[in-house]
């Protein structure tokens, strides 16, 4: 059931923000009357009722409840409640939920979590975009919302590109890099990072420590002495405790220069 929002949200506000200034209410308050007009209806509800999209652009690691910023994030919705709304689309037929994360997913996770642990359980507040039908749409609505917070990794850029491309949204790097208004390298380095082997990815542990300037040379060192590279990153993974990232990116690019007199130089030789 859609609230009224003049009349109903802004009491629920001055509960979460305590003495923010009236002045800060009323244009909040008119931000969600625009966003009514435009289609969408604030509501709140049960975060079971709500799934990922297939084009979730978080990491696992990112929504588990062992990650210190999802930590904190649930801390402050639990003590301070729930500032920015998520964004959300009714789901597809045929799936078992009511709705589908335009954007919004950890916060949807912290939510979750809160409504396990609390008696009667715990909405979340959703702004539900009727428009955000088209997949397009979707995606450059999570796309925008994520680069103006700054909150996704190199990593988690590259699989949200990938997972773009795979579900032919966009038909080539060109055309995804004009819509996110991106450089084509940047995109493309995006791309090639989230498509390095698995047995690399491992290497690191969490993945979203990759940083984008390492693409080219890890993908340098492939391309030189792949084989000696994936047993480098195979014994890396295997460290405990791990080492750490730029440790890790230096070790595979070593096992990635060919060495004088080793066997793979004598074979060139007699070829």
């Amino acid at each position: 059931v859609a609230h009224d929002v003049a009349e109903e949200l802004a009491p629920g506000l001055v509960g979460r923000v305590g003495m923010q200034p009236a002045l800060g209410i009323a244009a909040e308050n008119e931000k969600l009357r625009a966003e009514r007009a435009a289609g969408m209806v604030l509501l709140r509800l049960d975060p079971k009722s709500i799934q990922a999209t297939a084009f979730a652009n978080r990491d696992p690691a990112s929504l588990a409840e062992t990650d210190p910023e999802l930590r904190h994030l649930k801390e402050l919705i639990a003590s301070q409640g729930q500032h920015q709304p998520i964004r959300v689309r009714p789901a597809p037929a045929g799936s078992s939920f009511e709705y589908e994360i335009v954007f919004g997913h950890r916060r949807h996770a912290a939510c979750l979590a809160l409504d396990r642990e609390t008696e009667g359980g715990f909405p979340v507040l959703a702004l539900l975009d009727a428009e955000a039908v088209e997949r397009e749409r979707l995606v450059l609505l999570m796309h925008a919302e994520n680069d103006a917070h700054r909150q996704l990794s190199p990593f988690e850029y590259g699989q949200m590109y990938r997972s773009w491309l795979d579900a032919g949204i966009y038909p080539n790097q060109t055309s995804l890099a004009t819509a996110v208004r991106r450089d084509q390298r940047t995109v493309s380095a995006y791309v090639r990072l989230a498509q390095l082997p698995d047995a690399v990815l491992s290497a690191f542990g969490d993945r979203r420590r990759i940083a984008l300037r390492w693409v080219d040379k890890l993908a340098s060192a492939l391309a030189s002495r792949r084989v000696a590279v994936l047993a480098a990153a195979a014994r890396l993974a295997d460290l405990s405790p791990r080492a750490e990232a730029e440790t890790v990116f230096q070790e595979l690019t070593r096992a990635g220069i060919e060495r004088r007199g080793s066997t793979s130089r004598e074979e060139t030789v007699k070829v």
